[in-house]
């Protein structure tokens, strides 16, 4: 698998050395390995691991299909795997004060819990409800001690899937010719700015990829990435096309404001 790991970022190695091994061992053993929650790159490098690796297959699922984040479960090839098997919970949160809560609070809420990210799927809010997907391991802990959230006082309860309720939101998608996979390129693209402001809003650390702040414009970006501009809005690289006869490349990007 070494000519697999070149295709990936340094950072990115052990994750895919981790993969590997677990597929290996689900070929080995037949018996299937369900990852933590994992966001849209790590969901892209899994699937390009998993199909290099004979016998074995992954499929991915987060509470619902356009989920952004999804636990993966790898599986001999053979097998045919149901929601039920990802083991997630559906909480809804109550309150009676009036006030807003935001994906925000919810997520430093439950991180100040000492609960970690990779447990916590889509935290999805709404007019009418407030409602997150969790591991089931972790659903009691969260009842029992997710009692406050910002300044309200919060009730959790477990709820039936059929009680889901998706935020009216959609990626909108943007096609593009673009030069390189350079992120001041892809961040230009992105916004529709010259490639020297979107150099700026790099440097000055107002770009995230994958949630981390990244600051080097000369850095590559890969497909299934998600790039964050901090008053701009969140795109997802969404695959490479094709190259144009002029040696560029042909690009669709997801957008959510």
């Amino acid at each position: 698998m070494e000519h697999l790991k070149q295709h990936f970022r340094t950072e990115e190695r052990p994750f895919v050395e981790r993969i590997t091994e677990w597929a290996e061992l689900v070929g080995v053993r037949h018996q299937p390995r369900l990852t933590p929650f994992l966001n849209p790159r790590e969901q892209f490098i899994i699937r390009s691991v998993v199909g290099h690796i004979p016998d074995v297959s992954v499929t991915l699922w987060g509470g619902y299909d356009q989920a952004e984040r999804k636990r993966a479960l790898i599986i001999p090839a053979y097998w045919d795997a149901g929601h039920k098997e990802f083991q997630l919970s559906l909480l809804a949160i109550e309150h009676s004060q009036a006030g807003e809560i935001t994906h925000r609070d919810v997520l430093g809420s439950l991180l100040g819990l000492g609960i970690k990210r990779e447990v916590v799927g889509d935290i999805l809010i709404t007019p009418e409800t407030k409602q997150v997907i969790v591991v089931k391991e972790m659903e009691e802990y969260i009842r029992l001690y997710l009692t406050q959230i910002g300044r309200q006082r919060v009730k959790i309860e477990r709820v039936e899937w059929s009680a889901l309720s998706v935020p009216d939101e959609t990626w909108d998608q943007l096609t593009a010719v673009v030069s390189s996979l350079r992120l001041d390129v892809i961040v230009a693209e992105c916004i529709r700015l010259s490639r020297a402001k979107a150099m700026q809003l790099i440097k000055s650390g107002r770009v995230k990829v994958n949630w981390k702040t990244e600051d080097h414009p000369a850095e590559t970006v890969s497909e299934g990435d998600t790039i964050s501009i901090k008053g701009f809005g969140r795109f997802l690289f969404k695959e490479i096309d094709r190259k144009t006869r002029k040696d560029k490349f042909r690009i669709y990007l997801g957008f959510k404001k």
